[in-house]
């Protein structure tokens, strides 16, 4: 065959390297163009998202909301450590050890205590309380409104502290007193907003003052150094055996599917001392205990921390009954922080915290 020129060679390589120019330059072309309609896009979404008017904050309020919730829910799926929820808590939802839950859906919006409604306690008490569940003391890892609380025993405490946290669970055994805190404008405030849930435990037994069992002898025989008589031995025990899903509330289906731990406790009903024990597991380092009706006898009975007690020492004093079996029980479980007028004030012990942990 004929050899062809070596100008038609150089030829066809420059109309090769022109073909490749025009081809790079339809996709550079391609790409502003991509760019330009993203650019739009963008804008046109700013301009319908950008609040205008008041009905356009209440939209964008909306639309924030539900897009915090397919966060969340993204992230408890995906497992990621730093889930964010409404409500102000996530942050802490996600610490090891304690899964993702169904709190961060909660309303922030706050509902307020009727005065009339407060509790029994002293003013340096109820001071002390709200302290802690507005994380108003140093080293909080929680804010006002951020709490997570767990009582014993409901009414004004669950009006002045339970309204000041995000969620308030209320343990209860009186069922015709579970029926009159419910009717209070507070407590029907925070069950609409899906903030209180209340766990009314039937004790089948006929109580009397401060939910004590009747023994039928018409005697009260609060804080008495005295043996029991026969008759309210009796009554007491069967009132224990009664009472055990009061005592284990925490890990009630109603309470459980709700929250894995709580910021605060407060033990103010009946069978304090197991109460305690029970609240361990859903308890961190950080949670505060806060034990009403620890008299000063029973707090000078805890050891201070790291100090070896021998907690069966027969030469303490007692006041009543109580105190023996309420220092007893909080010096296994905790470390005292402080104590003001008649209530105690605690936190976990590390190695009860560990044991726990090795316990899963």
């Amino acid at each position: 065959r004929r050899a062809r020129p070596a100008t038609w060679h150089s030829e066809a390589r420059g109309a090769m390297r022109d073909a490749g120019a025009l081809k790079g330059a339809s996709r550079s072309r391609r790409g502003v163009v991509g760019v330009l309609l993203l650019v739009g896009v963008v804008v046109a979404a700013a301009a319908l998202l950008g609040p205008s008017d008041a009905s356009d904050d209440d939209a964008s309020t909306s639309s924030g909301v539900t897009l915090a919730k397919g966060a969340a829910a993204w992230a408890r799926a995906t497992e990621r450590p730093d889930a964010t929820s409404t409500g102000g808590v996530s942050g802490r939802s996600s610490d090891p050890g304690f899964p993702s839950d169904a709190v961060g859906s909660l309303a922030s919006t706050r509902c307020v205590a009727d005065p009339a409604h407060a509790p029994k306690m002293t003013e340096r008490e109820m001071a002390t309380v709200l302290k802690y569940v507005s994380g108003s003391f140093v080293g909080a890892t929680w804010r006002d409104g951020e709490a997570r609380y767990l009582e014993w025993g409901g009414g004004g405490s669950t009006s002045v502290f339970g309204t000041r946290a995000l969620l308030t669970h209320t343990v209860e055994h009186n069922k015709e007193w579970c029926r009159v805190i419910s009717e209070w404008p507070e407590m029907r405030c925070m069950e609409k907003r899906q903030k209180w849930r209340l766990f009314c435990h039937d004790a089948n037994v006929v109580l009397k003052k401060w939910g004590y069992p009747d023994d039928g002898s018409g005697v009260e025989r609060y804080r008495s150094r005295k043996p029991k008589p026969d008759s309210e031995a009796k009554a007491d025990l069967i009132f224990a055996e009664h009472m055990r899903a009061y005592v284990q509330a925490p890990g009630k289906d109603q309470f459980a599917n709700v929250t894995s731990y709580y910021d605060v406790v407060l033990l103010d009903g009946r069978m304090r001392s197991a109460c305690a024990w029970s609240v361990v597991p859903f308890l961190k380092p950080d949670s505060v205990v806060l034990w009403h009706d620890f008299g000063k006898k029973a707090w000078r009975n805890i050891p201070l921390k790291n100090e070896a007690v021998v907690l069966d020492s027969k030469t303490r004093e007692p006041t009543w009954h109580g105190d023996r079996l309420y220092s007893k029980a909080a010096g296994r479980l905790f470390d005292g922080i402080e104590h003001v007028d008649n209530l105690a004030v605690f936190r976990l012990k590390p190695a009860v915290w560990q044991q726990t942990r090795w316990l899963e």
